[in-house]
């Protein structure tokens, strides 16, 4: 998605430098460019050139950096036994009955005291 908006900018630029050659504001009377109009479709048209390649090699190498994710049949993510295979229902519900989670004998913070 960050590549597309990338893109986009540099297709943005690239149309402002024809923009500014094709512009008659950018012009003298007898119809050759300034020097100020010069500069500013030189300066987007190759800024949009330089653009791309930058945001073409960051896309590369993130690309790159990226882990492929294993599929179900070819791996897990972690060594850790699956829950439902190992406890049965009574030890999940002795686990879920052990914690109390309306506990009031938890100490109040006091959030007056100065550091």
């Amino acid at each position: 998605m960050l590549q597309i908006i990338g893109w986009l900018g540099c297709l943005y630029l690239f149309v402002k430098g024809l923009e500014i050659l094709s512009s008659s504001a950018h012009r003298t009377e007898d119809g050759k460019l300034t020097s100020n109009g010069k500069a500013a479709a030189i300066i987007s048209i190759l800024g949009s050139v330089l653009f791309l390649v930058l945001v073409n090699s960051q896309a590369s190498a993130s690309s790159v950096a990226l882990p492929t994710v294993p599929t179900s049949s070819s791996a897990s993510y972690s060594s850790a036994p699956n829950v439902d295979e190992n406890l049965t229902s009574d030890e999940m519900n002795a686990d879920m009955n052990a914690v109390d989670l309306n506990a009031t004998d938890v100490a109040p913070t006091n959030l007056s005291a100065k550091y």
